[in-house]
């Protein structure tokens, strides 16, 4: 077999392999976070929450056409298709960078002798064990296998990479690689903000590779200009699709300013930085996330390979330095709770660095003997499958039902015309989108998210959703958009004004709500200011809020949930959501107790026990 034909062969495997596995693997329904609401913007061509993803809904939509499975697992086909084209690019690239820093006889292209066949295939092989490192460990895995922008975003961040790498060969053309690099770097910034930290990377290769060549300035400037440029028209999607109004929007795109606070997530710029640089979140990084992604191999093939990348191919290395470093101090200085998955850059700079590391010590080993190579990749091979093995059970989440069955056994109980109150969007509000505009459950029920509230374009969104309401509310609605209008064109506000007028406006929300339908609240509510003065009644897996306690009729048969066993629950919106559903059925019995209904009572208190206390801490 030929060099390319062999390297074709394990380019397939390097991305049907993980493909099998995360199609085994994928939600086949919407998860906690941000799933339900992606699914459902996809779904309907609608926008989703800043900055918009335009490229992942209109990727999501067109797998929406996919005749398999629900609409959640088809537009889960995006994470498990664009991880395993990520992982063959990794592949291909880490390749093509240890063997040039190796210069291996191995993989040259002559191959006519069995040892020099031998020593290639081995070197192939322990390439690709390396890049089955990353593709197993624990976070891309994890965005792989449900609907999330994160495993376009790795693809983005590989191709960007491999674009880098072109642009520094001796011999590239700039009018070629220049705007193959850009074009990379602008799509992933289109398709998340972070893609934006790729960018000195890829400008330190053009600048660099300037001093080898002198193509013509103005071609080589508009090409560049027009690579670059062409992603950003990917933006016009959301004031164009906003026009339409379309089902699933997070907000109102009528001008220039709410465009541009929109795509640039203006909202979210104070948060980096507003705790330091945190040292600790570094130690969590290289102390905890790093070593369980696939044992500290993938980082020790990554010091080897980052050492001959350096030595043969400098620019290279310094072009995947820049990305790696200015996405960990980004990470550093942003304190949320979601933030592992934004270290994917930094595991697929690794991954590369690893692939070239593991080429350059199967070569070495082969230059000793042949089998001597092959018994290096055959370790290579062991520690791939045994990872493999061991995160199997945290990946696997095509039977999570949890999140999907705990929001349809809130929504189908509600009484007809409902609102339902809520704080929880990871665990109610996002996936309730999906139910409702794409399952279509209890489209008659209005899903409020009281964060939702602080968007100064709230107002339009409820009055087209519930114009009652937004009457009612109209003086406290207009009163806080003007707060949120003078903050989005950054002239000084008084803070707490500011606060006062929100609160005032959901305060108002709440009382307009309870006046004019059922209305309904989850229990992050319960103690909350929001309901002071009101009564609240167990009924289902939220409470009924009003000015009287009238106790409606209700069987614990009425609760399908919880979907799953405790031994399952992995993250803490499941442990926080396995609990609601024993707190709610506790909460029911104990208002029926003080009715005298205590056979009613025992009945609930039996399913409390049933279902059971969820595991503390990391499972």
């Amino acid at each position: 077999m030929t060099r390319e034909r062999l390297r074709a062969a394990a380019t397939l495997l390097a991305i049907g392999g993980p493909l099998a596995v995360y199609l085994a693997t994928l939600a086949r329904e919407v998860t906690e976070t941000d799933s339900g609401e992606l699914a459902a913007v996809a779904a309907t061509l609608g926008i989703a929450h800043p900055p918009g993803y335009p490229l992942f809904t209109i990727v999501g939509w067109l797998c929406t056409f996919v005749p398999v499975g629900s609409v959640a697992f088809r537009v889960g086909l995006v994470s498990a298709l664009a991880a395993a084209g990520a992982v063959a690019v990794v592949f291909r690239l880490g390749l093509a960078v240890g063997v040039a820093g190796a210069a291996s006889r191995a993989s040259s292209d002559r191959g006519d002798r069995p040892a020099d066949a031998a020593a290639g295939v081995a070197v192939v092989t322990a390439a690709l064990a390396a890049a089955m490192l990353l593709a197993f460990g624990r976070t891309l895995w994890s965005q792989a296998v449900i609907v999330e922008v994160y495993g376009l975003q790795t693809l983005l961040v590989a191709l960007v990479l491999a674009a880098c790498w072109r642009a520094a060969q001796p011999g590239a053309d700039p009018l070629t690689a220049w705007p193959l690099a850009v074009a990379a770097a602008g799509l992933a910034a289109v398709n998340h903000l972070t893609g934006v930290l790729l960018w000195p990377a890829v400008l330190a290769t053009l600048a660099l590779g300037l001093g080898r060549s002198r193509p013509p300035a103005m071609p080589l400037l508009a090409r560049t200009g027009g690579a670059a440029a062409l992603p950003l028209l990917l933006t016009l999607y959301l004031p164009l699709r906003s026009a339409a109004s379309p089902e699933v929007r997070w907000t109102v795109i009528d001008a220039l300013q709410p465009f541009l606070v929109h795509v640039s997530a203006r909202q979210y710029h104070g948060l980096w930085g507003s705790r330091g640089l945190r040292l600790e979140e570094l130690a969590r990084f290289a102390g905890d996330q790093l070593p369980a992604e696939a044992t500290w191999l993938l980082p020790l093939l990554a010091v080897v390979g980052l050492v001959v990348v350096a030595r043969r191919r400098p620019v290279f290395a310094l072009a995947t330095g820049l990305a790696l470093a200015s996405t960990l101090v980004y990470n550093l200085g942003y304190p949320i709770h979601d933030i592992a998955a934004y270290y994917l850059p930094v595991l697929t700079v690794l991954g590369v660095w690893a692939v070239a590391g593991a080429v350059t010590l199967t070569t070495l080993a082969a230059r000793r003997h042949p089998v001597a190579g092959a018994a290096t990749a055959a370790a290579l091979v062991a520690v791939s499958s045994t990872v493999a093995v061991d995160n199997w059970r945290d990946g696997d989440r095509h039977d999570d039902r949890l999140i999907a069955c705990a929001v349809r056994d809130t929504l189908a109980p509600l009484a007809p015309d409902a609102v339902l109150l809520t704080g929880r969007w990871d665990t109610t509000s996002s996936p309730a989108l999906y139910e409702q505009h794409v399952a279509g459950l209890r489209r008659d029920v209005l899903v409020i998210d009281i964060g939702r509230t602080a968007d100064p374009r709230f107002g339009p969104l409820l009055e087209a959703a519930a114009p009652d309401l937004a009457a009612a509310c109209a003086p406290d609605l207009a009163a806080a958009r003007e707060v949120g209008l003078r903050a989005e064109r950054g002239e000084r506000i008084d803070t707490a004004d500011g606060r006062r007028r929100l609160e005032r406006l959901r305060r108002a929300l709440v009382l307009a709500a309870v006046a004019r339908r059922p209305t309904y609240v989850t229990s992050d509510l319960y103690t909350s200011p929001l309901v002071r003065g009101l009564s609240l009644v167990p009924e289902g897996l939220v409470a009924r809020a009003g000015h009287r306690t009238e106790l409606g009729p209700m069987s614990p048969d009425a609760i399908t949930g919880p979907c799953g066993t405790r031994d399952r629950l992995r993250f803490p919106a499941h442990k926080l959501v396995w609990d609601d559903y024993r707190v709610a059925m506790l909460n029911r019995a104990r208002t029926l107790r003080r009715h005298g209904l205590t056979e009613e009572a025992a009945a609930f208190a039996a399913r409390a026990a049933e279902i059971g206390v969820p595991p503390e801490g990391p499972e």
